[in-house]
Formats: structure tokens, sequence, C-alpha cells
């Protein structure tokens, strides 16, 4: 005579059903295994609720019960399986057990069938030592379980995570710097130093300083005179030519001191910033970034800054011969072109371009550990009262990119009135 094997769920989760000898661990010649409804409804919760591995063994236990059981073909030699739909109805209080645990609808199932040759096979401790103490007969498999479905996923986990970490570090990791004299720690900081209005009477005290330094108000001694006039005549200085030159160079001086407080306070507020990007992990590829700036500021080349005006020179005494010395000779050479001693410039790598208060950056390639700086650029805060601390946004882009990176770079302003 077989016997019946009555499977929990965790059998079926945990053991390859197919493949254990099932007659050896029944010690019987015929097996025939009973999958119970609440078993059933088990393995289909499981196909959604839980990990990927437990699901994959529910959907594939189920797919192997339902063929088998439609069938009626042996599972192996000698083993068949049955699914027997029928819900235990016994005296529950009786036996102690509660009808809504899962383990004791188990129980209960096999208690109402009556059978001496059941045998309820379960690894889950509470479930036997119940059944025991009711009197059926209870036992443990023997053979080895799957791999646990968590040190798997695990597994499997790290796994990923390697690969991650693989791909990670084929993928650049690209920043912006920005450099600041000042300081070379982050974030930068830059000076402002207020430059005030020269007044008028501030410019005429100083042309009137410079004026005393040129001594024009006294005319050279006497002696020298009558010396430079009766000995050498070519020699005597012209004191009211030079008395003329000296007012034309104090008017100009004026107008240079004016002109040199206006640029003054144009520059003071244009902050120099040198920019560069660094590449680590990888080399980047079709870089593009985009520097922008709060709205209101300019940035210029220092082409494009306002120069400072020239200090007028001021004028010497001048003598009948000095002004025949100062004569320019005129000049019979002949225009020769040399020829051009710069090479052609190469194909540049790096191109930016100055656009309002933004700054964009196109790199055909950088190389891993590789800093490229940019054109120094100069950025002009709107005005005094706007002197204060901001933040920059840039946006770098590159072929070998996953996704943009953004990030802000925040800059210090110390203003010194």
């Amino acid at each position: 005579m077989g016997k019946y094997a009555i499977l929990d769920t965790n059998i079926f989760l945990h053991y390859d059903v197919l493949n254990i000898d099932w007659c050896k661990e029944l010690e019987s010649n015929e097996v025939e295994i009973i999958v119970c409804s609440t078993v059933l409804r088990e393995l289909d919760k499981k196909k959604s609720d839980g990990s990927q591995k437990i699901s994959e063994r529910a959907t594939k236990n189920l797919s192997m019960i339902e063929s088998l059981n439609s069938s009626k073909e042996e599972l192996r030699k000698n083993v068949k399986l049955s699914v027997s739909i029928k819900e235990p109805y016994i005296d529950w209080k009786h036996y102690g057990l509660d009808s809504s645990l899962n383990d004791d609808r188990i129980l209960g199932f096999v208690i109402e069938r009556e059978n001496a040759d059941d045998v309820l096979i379960t690894n889950d401790s509470t479930p036997r030592i119940k059944g025991r103490e009711i009197g059926m007969s209870v036992i443990k498999l023997s053979c080895k379980m799957l791999p646990d479905p968590k040190s798997e996923e695990r597994k499997e986990l790290e796994r990923m995570k390697t690969q991650m970490q693989k791909l990670q570090n084929k993928i650049p990791d690209l920043s912006i710097q920005l450099h600041s004299e000042e300081t070379k720690d982050d974030p930068p900081k830059f000076t402002i130093k207020v430059v005030q209005d020269l007044s008028t009477g501030q410019i005429e005290e100083m042309a009137s300083k410079k004026e005393q330094g040129l001594d024009i108000t006294s005319s050279p001694p006497a002696s020298n005179i009558l010396t430079l006039t009766i000995d050498i005549p070519a020699l005597t200085i012209d004191i009211p030519e030079y008395q003329s030159d000296v007012k034309k160079y104090l008017d100009s001086y004026k107008t240079y001191l004016a002109a040199k407080n206006r640029t003054e306070q144009e520059l003071s507020t244009a902050l120099k910033m040198d920019f560069a990007l660094s590449c680590e992990r990888a080399p980047a590829e079709d870089v593009y970034c985009y520097i922008e700036f709060p709205q209101g500021f300019e940035i210029f080349k220092q082409s494009d800054l306002p120069e400072m005006p020239s200090e007028p020179v001021p004028p010497k005494p001048r003598t009948p011969l000095k002004k025949i010395l100062d004569r320019k000779p005129t000049s019979m050479l002949l225009p020769y072109n040399f020829p051009s001693l710069v090479s052609p410039i190469p194909e540049n790598n790096v191109n930016v371009d100055f656009n309002s208060n933004v700054i964009e950056v196109e790199i055909k390639k950088i190389n891993h550990g590789f800093r490229i700086p940019f054109d120094v650029a100069y950025v002009k805060i709107p005005s005094l009262k706007d002197a204060k601390n901001f933040e920059i946004s840039y946006t770098i882009h590159a072929s070998n990119l996953d996704e943009p990176k953004q990030a802000k770079i925040p800059v210090i302003i110390e203003k010194i009135e």
C-alpha cells in the first residue's frame, strides 16, 4: 500500500519537488502527493507578494500542479500528484486549531481525511509539533533545499552593484572650477573697492599740485639768461611759450583725471574670473558647458573693457635750438613687407563664446585627469548696490555622459568703501 504526502506551501517554495525521491523520503513503493486548496491559495499569493525568486518558484509550481492534475501523468516513477479543493470542516476548538491560520487549515485538511496512510510533510517546527500532538504522521525532508532566495538576491544585488560601479567608472566626472587670485579655497572670493566721484574742486586741487611741481611762475636766474643770451642766443629759454605749453598741459591733465576717475569706477565692478573644466574617471568627448550668471550681469573679454587713459606728459622748457632738434625727420625709406614669422594657428580643441550673462564652452575632447582652462572672463556687476554674494549656475553635456551635470558655484563679494 502506498503513502499520501500532504505538502505544506514552503515545500513547493524551498525544494525542487520534481527531483525529490519521494518513495525514499516516505519509505514507500508508491506515493501520491495531495495539494490542498490552502496551498494553492498561498502559492497564488506568492506569485505577486514575494521576492522575485519566490515569485518565480510559485509560478513554476502552480503550472506544474495544473499540468499533472489535468494529465494524470506521473510526477516521476511511482509518484503521482493530485489536487483536492475540499475545504476542511472540523471542530477547530476540539483540536486546538485556528481556522484563520494557513498551517492549521492544512492540519485540518489532514484530520478530515482520516487516512492512516497520510503523511504531513513540512520543515516548519510549529505544524510538526501540532501534528504529532494530534496523532498524525509528520516528517521533515532529508534532501537538500534550494538556495536561499534572500542569499541569491543579495548576490544578485552585489553583482549589479559591481556592474554599476564598472559602468560608473566609464562615465566621466566633469566639474567646473572658478579660480580667484584672492583665495585658493572654495568658495572663491573677490574684493570690490568703491571709487568715489572726483569733484571739480578736487580735480582743480590735483592740477594745482601738478602745476607747482613744474615751477613756471619764476624765470631762470638773470645771470643765466644774460649769459645764454649774450654767449649762446640759441640756448635762451622761451618762457612765454613754455607757460603756454604748461597751460595746455594742465587743461589736458584735468581732462585725464576726470576720464581716469570714470574708467576706475567702470572697472571697479568688473571681476576677473578664471574658469577651468576638470575631468575625472574617464575621458570626455563632445563636451558643452553652459555657465550662467544672474540677470543683469555682463561678461566681457579683456579687449572689450574700457582702457585706462594715458597721463599726458608735462612740457619741458624749449629753446630755439631744441625746437630745431625736435623736428621730426622726413623718412625717405620705401615701405617693405616683412614675411610673417608666425605659424598658422591649428584648429583649437576649445571654443569659448561670451554672450550677455552666459559663457558657452565647447571642447572636442578632454582626457581623464586633465584640467582645461577657458579664456579669462571679466564679469561686470550691474552696480555697486548689486555687489553682494551670488551664485553661478552651470550645466555640462557630453556625448558619453548619461545625463547632463548641473551644479552651482557660490561667489563671495567683499566691498571696501
